[in-house]
């Protein structure tokens, strides 16, 4: 469980380079509120990664660019 909680801040902090609007406090109450919630959902994960997805092709890049 630790590993996907790894997982989902890696994805907050894509996210965050995307809307950089994000203070550090708001993400950590974000990422706890949606793990309190979810108790990672993977449909839901993978639902950001392909929203994260088609942020980043207006930019020609991929969120699995940033996972090796």
């Amino acid at each position: 469980m630790k590993a996907e909680r790894v997982l989902y801040e890696s994805l907050f902090d894509i996210w965050l380079k995307v809307d950089s609007g994000v203070t550090g406090q708001l993400r950590k109450l974000e990422i706890d509120k949606f793990w309190n919630a979810n108790k990672f959902d993977a449909n839901l994960i993978k639902s950001k990664i392909e929203e994260l997805n088609s942020k980043f092709k207006r930019h020609q890049k991929s969120v699995y660019d940033f996972f090796g």
